[in-house]
């Protein structure tokens, strides 16, 4: 099945509209509030669990971290908008829960299957990267229970991929009783899924986080300022270091402990080492996707942050929880990280009332593309022209949509060639600018290019 809802989501609705009598708007707006609730409570778990036991006021700072993250961001105020994003982190973070909990093998592999199977019915995107991640965790996993497998094989197969495979079959059926749709969910309607362009991470790295005119039109993406609390619709329109501060303070974090303890990360439970690269591979995969930069954050492009915020911060809380119950007190690297994330995630949550800094970089005031055709073949070029009307030199990368047979592509300007008689009209966005969205209405949009023209021009703005 295509389409932009996944079936894992409308059971999810159809269940929670069932228990609570409501329709399905009042039960859509529920279903986000409480999965706010849950990614809490998962983070708090593994806070405040036993083995964690190290007083009260150990605990009470990991619990503050996984409240403060939560509450630092931009979700906080708009919970009742419904994203399957929020379900995704939820899941995410059940996922990392249940793999250090202190269940039977048995019953963890079981739960693990419904859960990955929820996620894939609800977000694709997030369940690819998450299978990558475990494909990635994997040889570590074997590597750590090698001798206890060889010495009795049949505990993977009785312990682990059966009781995996009964999750699954059983989270498949529930979610084809309540969806009625017994296919798999599709996310994407080319079937291949976002297309990645990470040779332009960098660019768009800094768009999205810090400065949002880095490299793009400043005057239709100029970040505003808002107050310490983000809760008005232009907090959506800040870097997602301001929009999402707790995200900063857990890399941030962890960081301080991989640098303090470095000796000691080969030896984490296989839960936390899935969150990271789950969580860091969601970041990457976000920044690198070909609609992304600055101009995307209007679309509330937090939400798609929102899983690498909850597994980061559940991963920073259990590196605290197991190291300080391996090492029976509080030591300075632990108190050092803690202080770390508190810092972090406090300066930017402050600084939402001024703004960051700018990156210096070239001031875009004007995007052409420009075709010229002869006998039929048409070839291309991207001017990028500052403030003074002088060509400035861009990455023309671009994702070209083409009138007539052919899919849609991502191709260098400079090296597309056109046939007219199969694309009469062509419209190229340079992916650096983050411009493929129209957020802004038609002062996003471009004119197509008329290709049974000798030569034609489209510009933004």
């Amino acid at each position: 099945m295509r389409a932009k809802v996944g079936p894992g989501y409308i059971a999810v609705t159809r269940m929670l509209s069932r228990v609570v009598g409501l329709g399905p708007a009042e039960s859509l707006i529920i279903l986000s509030r409480l999965t706010f609730f849950a990614c809490a409570l998962l983070m708090l778990t593994v806070a405040l669990r036993q083995r964690a036991g190290a007083g009260i006021a150990f605990q009470a700072a990991l619990a503050a971290v996984a409240v403060l993250a939560l509450v630092s961001s931009v979700w906080l105020p708009f919970t009742d908008i419904p994203w399957t994003h929020f379900v995704a982190a939820a899941l995410l973070g059940a996922i990392v829960v249940v793999g250090m909990s202190g269940l039977s093998l048995r019953w963890r592999s079981a739960l693990i299957g419904a859960l990955a199977i929820a996620l894939a019915q609800t977000r694709q995107f997030e369940a690819m990267v998450a299978l990558v991640a475990a494909m990635l965790v994997a040889p570590l996993a074997l590597a750590r229970h090698w001798q206890v497998l060889r010495a009795r094989p049949v505990i993977a197969l009785r312990d682990l991929a059966l009781p995996l495979a009964a999750g699954a079959v059983a989270a498949f059926v529930v979610i084809g009783v309540f969806s009625h749709n017994w296919s798999f969910f599709r996310q994407y309607q080319n079937g291949s899924g976002m297309v990645l362009t990470p040779q332009l991470a960098p660019t768009k790295a800094i768009q999205l986080f810090w400065d949002t005119c880095y490299a793009t039109l400043c005057d239709l993406t100029a970040a505003p300022t808002t107050g310490f609390i983000a809760d008005s619709y232009n907090s959506w329109k800040q870097p997602l270091l301001l929009q999402l501060p707790g995200l900063a303070g857990a890399v941030a974090g962890l960081a301080a402990l991989v640098a303090l303890r470095p000796r000691h990360i080969p030896r984490l439970p296989i839960g936390i080492v899935f969150a990271c690269v789950t969580g860091g591979g969601l970041v990457l995969a976000y920044v690198s996707g070909a609609p992304s930069g600055s101009p995307h954050l209007r679309y509330g492009f937090f939400r798609d942050f929102i899983p690498p915020l909850v597994l980061l911060t559940t991963a920073f809380v259990g590196v605290l929880a197991v190291w300080r119950d391996e090492m029976r007190r509080s030591t300075v690297p632990l108190v050092a990280a803690l202080a770390v994330f508190f810092v972090t995630t406090l300066l930017f949550t402050g600084l939402r009332t001024v703004g960051l800094p700018r990156i210096g970089g070239p001031d875009i005031a004007r995007f052409e593309t420009i075709s010229s055709c002869i006998g039929g073949k048409c070839a291309f070029e991207l001017r990028v022209l500052d403030a003074a009307g002088q060509a400035t030199a861009y990455d023309d990368l671009a994702l070209v949509i083409c009138t007539g047979s052919r899919q849609p592509e991502v191709v260098r300007i400079s090296a597309l060639s056109v046939d007219a008689t199969e694309c009469a009209s062509l419209v190229a966005y340079p992916l650096a600018s983050g411009l493929l969205y129209t957020p802004l209405g038609k002062g996003f949009e471009r004119d197509a290019l008329d290709l049974t023209l000798p030569s034609d021009t489209s510009s933004v703005p």
